[in-house]
């Protein structure tokens, strides 16, 4: 039987443990979880925190729900998939209301390479796609590109200027930055 849809109400009766349970499966089913995301949908749902905690920790008993597990994995597919930076990852699984513990282990594990190789290789893949615009919105569109993966400055500018130096943007770029230094204009 489905888990019916409950609207809570001062009259709504809570979810009883096999109700908490089978939504907890079904939250599960289509993703995996932390443990603080399904006590956050169980309390929605109208469990009360007894019976969300005695439900959450049956399923972390059988091994249904792991944090390390899970933030490892996510870790690992974030850095993989979309080149997050150390700083991000971590603000992704404390978003997830992992423990701290967890999180620096999960980080730690998925990000072997040093975050300059990784950001150095989103660049170069990034920067085929920008040959057609003028040297400075290269730069801008390849700096913001890794600002968005959470990329400090101190990453940002040299991996920026090795990519473009090698498309051959840097020299046309450093000169208009030291025309505008100089003239306070567009270069001509």
């Amino acid at each position: 039987m489905p888990f019916p849809v409950r609207r809570r109400g001062p009259d709504a009766a809570p979810l009883t443990t096999d109700e908490a349970c089978e939504l907890c499966l079904r939250l599960l089913a289509a993703r995996a979880r932390s443990r603080s995301e399904l006590a956050e949908r169980l309390v929605a749902a109208g469990a009360e925190a007894l019976t969300a905690g005695q439900v959450l920790d049956r399923l972390t008993e059988v091994g249904l729900v792991d944090d390390a597990a899970y933030a490892s994995g996510l870790a690992r597919s974030r850095r993989a998939e979309r080149g997050l930076s150390r700083r991000a990852l971590t603000g992704e699984l404390r978003k997830r209301g992992l423990a701290e513990e967890v999180v620096a282990g999960a980080v730690n594990g998925a990000t072997t390479e040093p975050d300059a190789a990784v950001a150095l290789q989103l660049a170069k893949r990034r920067a085929r796609t920008l040959t057609h615009l003028p040297p400075d919105a290269q730069r801008r569109r390849l700096s913001g590109y890794l600002a968005r993966r959470g990329y400090g400055f101190d990453v940002v500018g040299p991996v920026c200027a090795e990519v473009l130096a090698g498309l051959g943007g840097g020299d046309e770029l450093d000169l208009a930055v030291q025309h505008m230094a100089e003239h306070g204009s567009e270069p001509a």
